[in-house]
């Protein structure tokens, strides 16, 4: 069975996906790329939580934070979080 990753983002009230795709390294470089500086400076490792692998719907997660520290108009103390979960296809 085939499996596809899927970029989430947002806050609680306005949660969206990002974007789609086969693996969690190509979900990875896909926000890197469209998020690369000036607007995210800096990007947190990829956590996989090995105490609980999976979110709340039991499939396979990750979760990456890029960090804002200078961009024009915009606040410049903020992170931005972006949650990866594998969901399988047929």
């Amino acid at each position: 069975m085939q499996s596809v990753w899927v970029i989430e983002t947002g806050d609680y009230e306005e949660y969206h996906v990002a974007g789609i795709t086969r693996t969690l390294k190509a979900a990875v470089d896909l926000v890197k790329a469209r998020y690369a500086p000036p607007y995210i400076v800096q990007w947190g490792d990829v956590v996989q939580d090995a105490a609980t692998p999976h979110d709340w719907r039991g499939t396979p997660s990750a979760t990456l934070i890029g960090y804002v520290v200078r961009t024009r108009g915009r606040n410049t103390g903020h992170a931005v979080q972006y949650d990866f979960t594998c969901f399988p296809v047929q």
